[in-house]
């Protein structure tokens, strides 16, 4: 018997142990552990996650979070080296980097623009669409943004990276 598209996307993501998470879910303990170290964190500024996923259908589950900033020692708190470094020990269980979050000491989350260079550097730099959130610390609201894969392909082919060597004017 053929179960229709509602029961099919219902059966992807089961959903007594995920939430809901924007354009993707969560794992419910994922989600509390986030929002432990959230809550704890003295730092206001530069506190940033590696999402770590898993697809199940045509679904994302997020289903841990990986502190960056604690990775870095300067005013970027990622860069692609360490987020490859990330993914290459998530894929012995499974996982994939998904995405970046980052928390704000805003009571309305808000990306800033260095943030967003950034999360479009590394989707170009991993060759994929990825996810891109900011958490409020004070709030827990969160916003949520993606570039959908098709969109994304088409973006790579309008932007045509060319070194260029010539004589200065």
């Amino acid at each position: 018997m053929q179960q229709n598209s509602k029961e099919l996307e219902a059966n992807e993501i089961p959903s007594f142990d995920t939430i809901p998470f924007g354009p993707c879910a969560m794992d419910a303990n994922a989600w509390k552990r986030l929002k432990l170290i959230v809550k704890a964190s003295s730092v206001r500024t530069g506190l940033c996650f590696a999402l770590l996923g898993k697809i199940r259908g045509n679904s994302i589950v997020v289903v841990d979070v990986i502190e960056l900033s604690k990775l870095s020692s300067c005013s970027c708190p990622y860069t692609a080296e360490q987020i490859r470094n990330i993914e290459k020990e998530a894929a012995k269980q499974g996982m994939m980097f998904v995405g970046i979050l980052h928390a704000h000491d805003d009571l309305v989350p808000k990306p800033l623009q260095e943030e967003l260079v950034l999360w479009l550097t590394m989707m170009f730099e991993f060759d994929r669409s990825l996810l891109f959130f900011i958490i409020s610390m004070k709030s827990l609201k969160i916003a949520a943004y993606t570039i959908p894969p098709d969109i994304f392909a088409q973006l790579k082919d309008a932007i045509k990276l060319i070194k260029f060597e010539g004589e200065r004017c």
